[in-house]
């Protein structure tokens, strides 16, 4: 195996394993590192896939044992088997996982199921079962995903995290989301606004100029354009004791009229 790359992707996940699968084909030199034994990150191998599978499989139950399918003239009476259930899950993500492995070899991604750690500019430490190696690259893409907690110092913008913001609302929203879920709410969670309207031309005239508070701060819907306006929030990860991911610690507010933002019709 080459020790020097065009690209090494740190990640096989969603994000990773496409990036990846691309630069080859755009003729670069890529290698994956991936600490799974298997591709596809927490979508395919725990997350997303085998939850659907899970859901699909209930689904099917839940029409026979309901009295759906017997209205369709389908009597039956359903007994679970959950190893069964549990076993036509794991043949899905099996099935896709070996899809990407398949990808991998056919543009000639070098694949490493390992630890990877950034020691230098270019530099990448990877431990396997075989030991302890250096790779050298050009490019170097970190798509961890959810376990780029190790990154402290890293600085970013956004509009929410559940501890920034310091009104009434936020507030609210906090300890009733604590209660009912036993977790924070996230970024959807503070901007799920949506709804319908019927006559949209009459709900923009009406919120025109409007200022309102939301768990993010004051929103102010612009007459000029009808954009909602809010403060972003410059932050900086810490790694903290006891929460499994990167702490977003406030670093200064960006108020809406600090940034700029052209107007647009």
């Amino acid at each position: 195996m080459s020790d020097n790359f065009d690209i090494i992707v740190i990640g096989g996940g969603t994000a990773g394993y496409p990036a990846a699968i691309r630069a080859a084909q755009l003729g670069m030199s890529v290698a994956r590192i991936e600490r799974r034994p298997t591709l596809g990150g927490t979508c395919l191998n725990v997350g997303c896939i085998p939850s659907k599978a899970m859901l699909h499989a209930s689904e099917y139950f839940d029409a026979a044992a309901n009295g759906t399918m017997a209205k369709m003239g389908v009597e039956v009476t359903p007994t679970l088997n959950l190893d069964a259930m549990h076993g036509q899950r794991l043949d899905a993500v099996k099935q896709l996982t070996g899809g990407i492995e398949y990808l991998f070899k056919k543009n000639k991604v070098t694949t490493i199921m390992g630890e990877a750690k950034l020691v230098g500019k270019g530099k990448v430490s990877v431990k396997t079962d075989k030991g302890e190696d250096i790779l050298e690259a050009k490019n170097i893409v970190i798509a961890t995903g959810a376990r780029a907690r190790d990154l402290p110092g890293l600085e970013g913008a956004t509009y929410y995290y559940y501890e920034i913001p310091q009104n009434e609302v936020n507030d609210w929203l906090v300890e009733t989301h604590f209660e009912r879920f036993g977790t924070p709410p996230d970024f959807f969670t503070a901007g799920g606004m949506a709804g319908t309207y019927e006559d949209t031309e009459a709900l923009i005239a009406a919120m025109e100029g409007m200022t309102w508070e939301t768990p993010k701060g004051p929103m102010t819907f612009r007459p000029e354009d009808h954009q909602a306006m809010q403060s972003m929030y410059h932050f900086r990860i810490e790694v903290q004791d006891g929460v499994d991911w990167g702490v977003p610690v406030l670093v200064r507010e960006i108020e809406a009229g600090d940034m700029d933002v052209p107007i647009r019709n």
